[in-house]
């Protein structure tokens, strides 16, 4: 099992090479993401399914109010995660332009694939904004501190949909995520998401439910519901996964040399 996109041409090929060398000797590919599923079959996978990302119940959560007065996260919008040269640096200055706060979380480095640094110095908008990384509690305190979440798709990795999809309405935030035939398949766009396909839209949208104030919160309500009702938290996942090892270990389902 592997997060990342072994198959990935914008890796070097030496990243993934004992990966995908020893793909044949499992007895169960999990892949993260439905466009890998072909590929471990083509490396001679045995059994392969996919096994998404999840929320930790116990940690992503909604905080009680008096947690969150005064938090030094609070903003309009936020987005935590690495930089990429995908348009999301652009994206970002764009909702600042007009006016709208934006907070960003992340490696702060200078490499171009996960680093902030030098994008933010090219800004025109968020030029003077300091990036830290956060983690743990910080993390879900600045989830719940913001009104929109944004989510930006790894093209690094091909990424249709991250985690962050499920933990940040389990935070109790507005999701605000790249369009993908996948997310469109797990969220229902508009009603416990926004789902957006260009710069122009996000701004539209972000302007539009921070001023209808209402029905942002009403998506967010109902993007907690959707992640908690549908399984999407680790239990899940894991029930999910130890009914599918039990499936492998019954007599005759695994190669007698790896019993």
């Amino acid at each position: 099992y592997n997060n990342d996109d072994p198959f990935s041409t914008l890796y070097p090929k030496w990243k993934w090479r004992h990966f995908n060398q020893s793909i044949q000797y499992c007895d169960l590919s999990l892949a993260y993401r439905v466009s890998n599923v072909e590929q471990f079959r083509a490396q001679g996978a045995q059994n392969v399914d996919i096994l998404r990302s999840w929320y930790l119940p116990n940690v992503h959560k909604k905080l009680d109010a008096h947690v969150l007065h005064d938090s030094t996260y609070s903003c309009d919008v936020i987005f935590v995660g690495h930089y990429e040269e995908d348009g999301r640096m652009e994206m970002l200055d764009a909702l600042a332009s007009h006016g709208i706060s934006v907070k960003i979380f992340g490696p702060s480095g200078s490499t171009k694939k996960s680093g902030w640094k030098d994008a933010i110095a090219r800004s025109k908008y968020l030029s003077k904004l300091s990036v830290s990384y956060l983690k743990g509690n910080d993390y879900v305190e600045a989830l719940n501190a913001t009104k929109i979440a944004l989510c930006f798709l790894s093209k690094l990795n091909n990424d249709t949909y991250t985690r962050r999809c499920f933990e940040i309405p389990a935070c109790g935030a507005a999701l605000f995520s790249e369009w993908s035939a996948d997310l469109d398949s797990l969220f229902d766009n508009g009603v416990n998401a926004v789902l957006f396909r260009s710069q122009e839209e996000l701004v539209e949208r972000v302007n539009y439910y921070l001023s209808h104030t209402e029905e942002l919160s009403l998506l967010a309500q109902r993007g907690m519901a959707m992640v908690q009702s549908k399984g999407h938290d680790v239990y899940s996942r894991a029930s999910w996964l130890v009914n599918k090892y039990s499936l492998l270990t019954e007599p005759g389902k695994i190669n007698a040399a790896y019993s």
